[in-house]
């Protein structure tokens, strides 16, 4: 059995990485449709630090204090995703807006639906107006953290909390809306300012664990949850090995997720999925006693299975598998006849 589920999650890492290998490197952006004032200051390409923002007044829009210099060309365009200009202003080629006047800064204004009448001052649906450099609060010395933010007020995750997040991690193709996101389970922990949450995203299987076995220093990841819980902090999603991997997953975690019992998966595989790393401990009370060797009796009878109980730490002997031998060898522990290592 173990060597089945060994080559099927072989498979499906292979399936990640051929799926990985297709897909740009940073995640999907969200799509964001409205105009856009591209050109030579930013190599013709839609961002969305280039976004207008609707004047409120006769179909225009503005783009305010733009850092532009003598000689930059532009056009707006109209994108419905955030990536594809679908219409061009002005329309056609060689009659870009040129910036004529050395100034620093400039509003960009557009008016798509004007009719020329009026007060004269569009040519080609454009202008650039000088204006002073931008004066307002100073820049923060730190990022914004969303993740602090929450945690600091006691709130709980929300699948809109962790959107882009997810979407980063992810690494599709196209953008998960929140409302494609399910939050199964969730913990704020005490200790840090993080979050343990489990989650999945509809119609997306690439990261799929069919069950993980993992050592984390003195503790155990044990899950047959369908999906591996994530750690939400500063605004980012770690797999639990990869947060323990980066640092970001402490021993002072571990221990509180022991001690709160967080329970992980979904409403079809809901199990404590963190352990302390006790060989012998085949029921994950934190001791290893004589309801250990029975509980492995009871599996080697076929009463339970291999998902009802810690399997790693059931291995006494070290022989990668868990028979009676294990269960003689605590029976022998618990007489003082037997040292477990």
């Amino acid at each position: 059995m173990k060597k089945v589920l060994s080559l099927l999650f072989s498979a499906i890492v292979l399936l990640s990485c051929f799926a990985l290998s297709t897909v740009s490197a940073s995640a999907a952006e969200k799509p964001v449709p409205g105009y856009y004032v591209v050109g030579t200051m930013n190599g013709w390409t839609i961002s969305k630090s280039y976004l207008m923002e609707s004047a409120n007044f006769d179909n225009h829009y503005v783009l305010y204090q733009t850092a532009l210099k003598a000689g930059d060309e532009l056009k707006i365009v109209y994108s419905e995703d955030g990536s594809k200009a679908s219409t061009w202003y002005p329309a056609g080629v060689d009659n870009n807006y040129v910036v004529t006047e050395s100034n620093e800064y400039y509003n960009i204004e557009v008016a798509p639906d004007y009719d020329g009448a009026g007060d004269g001052w569009y040519e080609g649906c454009i202008k650039a107006q000088p204006c002073p450099p931008p004066i307002g609060e100073p820049e923060p010395t730190e990022p914004r953290n969303h993740t602090k933010e929450l945690w600091e007020k006691g709130a709980a995750l929300t699948a809109e909390d962790i959107e882009e997040a997810a979407n980063e991690q992810y690494q599709s193709r196209e953008y998960f809306y929140a409302d494609k996101i399910t939050i199964h389970n969730s913990y704020r922990f005490n200790c840090t300012p993080a979050y343990i949450v489990d989650f999945n995203v509809e119609g997306y299987g690439v990261y799929l664990t069919v069950i993980a076995e993992e050592k984390l220093g003195d503790y155990l990841f044990y899950s047959t949850s369908s999906y591996e819980p994530s750690i939400f902090v500063d605004d980012k999603l770690y797999t639990l090995t990869k947060a323990y991997k980066a640092g970001v997953l402490t021993d002072e975690m571990l221990a509180e997720l022991v001690e709160t019992d967080y329970m992980g998966g979904d409403p079809w595989n809901h199990c404590r999925i963190i352990t302390r790393n006790i060989k012998g401990d085949a029921d994950g009370n934190g001791e290893c006693d004589i309801i250990d060797a029975t509980v492995i009796q009871r599996y080697n009878a076929s009463i339970i299975s291999a998902y009802d109980f810690y399997k790693p730490l059931g291995d006494v002997d070290g022989d990668s598998d868990v028979t009676v031998i294990d269960a003689t060898l605590i029976q022998r522990s618990e007489a003082g006849m037997y040292t477990i290592a």
